[in-house]
Order: structure tokens, then C-alpha cells, then sequence
């Protein structure tokens, strides 16, 4: 018997594929931040019943609705990812979403531009990215609503994720783990965005927003004096 082939069945047999599974957002006493709660199971059998783990999110910066909705999804891809212990880096598109967030992080707007990642992620994360077609990104892109309203996303703002796809696809292609980056491609459809449509608070807005900014458990201490501050310089 050939001991390669015996040693590369044996290697197969013992590969563990672990899945995080029954996942939740969790507020604890006085802890700071939001606290992950989650079952590993390998196959059926669970390897490990409620472990808990820090997210460093701060209770104040997100609501459980979103942490529950939109940052959980995007955590178990990772953790999944971590569990694993790959000997080489994966090549699915959350390892070069999350290379394109760590370069990003220099940038003033890495928070929001976190978020916008994190929603690529949910639907892409766990595809690797060889497999993912010109034809996906696109639909994706141009069928994207609003996370908030629910509406349709403006041209402008399609076009940011656009470049989100393709800034990580770029680091794909500098690594030649795919031949070419189609995303330049993509044509984007969408309204324009109206300018016209904005207004300036009116006064009982403005009154509003700094009554309920003093809610420092909500929003912490620094948005109340940064209101009043922008607001008496002028803000639309």
C-alpha cells in the first residue's frame, strides 16, 4: 500500500470543520462593550457550549438591533474563519475585505466606510473570491437598498461600494489569485442624487436634537457640545 495516498486520507478524515452555531448579542452588568455568546459544534457534535467573547464594540456606539442584524452575521464568518487555523491564508473574499479594512484604517471615515464593508461581507464573506462572477457584483450593487429606510440607494452611493469591491478584488489580483479584475466593468444604475431636496433644520429640530443629545448613556458625552457647536456655526 502506498503510504502517500494512506497519509493524505488520513489527513482528510481528520480535517475538522467547525461552525459557529446558536450565536447572540449579549448586554452583561457593567461590561462596556457588547459580549458575543456562541456554541462550536464540529458536524452535529458540539465541541463547545456558550463561550463568550468581547466584540469591542462599545454599548453606547451601536444598538442591539444592529449588532444582532448586521454585526453578528459578519463576526461568525470570522470566527469561523479563526476557528478553522488554516495552515495558508484562505482565499475567500472576507480575508481581502479584511485586508482592505486594515490598510483603510489611516482614513478619517473608517468607521463608515467599516459599515458599508460589513454589509459586503454578509453576502460575499464566506464565497471564494475566484468564484464570484461579474454578473453577482453587479445585481448585488444595483439592487442594494437603503439599510435604514429601505429605499433606493443613490447612484453616488453605489458607486462607493463599487469602489469597495474593487479595491479588494486589486489586492486578489496583486496576491494572482485571480487573473483579472472585472469590477471597472460594472455599469451602475441608480437615481441621481437631489440636492435640491435638502433643508436646513428648522428650529424645534434643532431644539430636539440637543434635548435628546444630552441622553450621554445613548450617545456619550461628546455629542451634545459638538451639536451645539455645529449648529451655531450653521449645518444643514
Amino acid at each position: 500500500m502506498n503510504p502517500l495516498i494512506v497519509s493524505a486520507q488520513s489527513s482528510q478524515k481528520e480535517k475538522k470543520v467547525l461552525k459557529v452555531k446558536n450565536a447572540s448579542i449579549l448586554k452583561r452588568g457593567k461590561r462596556k462593550y457588547w459580549i458575543a455568546r456562541f456554541d462550536v459544534f464540529n458536524d452535529n457534535n458540539i465541541v463547545s457550549k456558550g463561550k463568550e467573547e468581547s466584540t469591542k464594540v462599545y454599548l453606547e456606539e451601536e444598538s442591539r438591533e444592529y449588532m444582532q442584524n448586521t454585526y453578528l452575521p459578519v463576526w461568525i464568518i470570522k470566527k469561523e474563519e479563526e476557528l478553522q487555523k488554516e495552515k495558508q491564508h484562505s482565499t475567500k473574499f472576507l480575508y481581502y475585505a479584511d485586508m482592505f479594512l486594515e490598510d483603510y484604517k489611516r482614513n478619517r471615515d473608517y468607521y463608515s466606510m467599516q459599515k458599508k464593508v460589513q454589509r459586503v461581507i454578509i453576502d460575499f464573506g464566506d464565497i471564494e473570491i475566484t468564484d464570484i462572477t461579474k454578473l453577482q457584483v453587479r445585481r448585488w450593487i444595483n439592487n442594494l437598498p437603503n439599510a435604514l429606510t429601505g429605499e433606493e440607494l443613490t447612484r453616488t452611493t453605489r458607486k462607493k461600494y463599487k469602489t469597495i469591491f474593487n479595491q479588494i478584488f486589486e489586492l486578489a489580483l496583486d496576491e494572482e489569485v485571480i487573473e483579472r479584475n472585472f469590477i471597472s466593468e460594472i455599469k451602475i444604475v441608480g437615481k441621481d442624487s437631489n440636492k435640491d431636496a435638502i433643508k436646513t433644520f428648522s428650529t424645534e429640530e434643532v431644539h430636539l436634537l440637543l434635548q435628546e443629545s444630552k441622553d450621554t448613556q445613548r450617545y456619550g458625552e461628546q455629542l451634545h457640545p459638538y451639536l451645539g457647536l455645529v449648529f451655531n456655526e450653521g449645518i444643514s
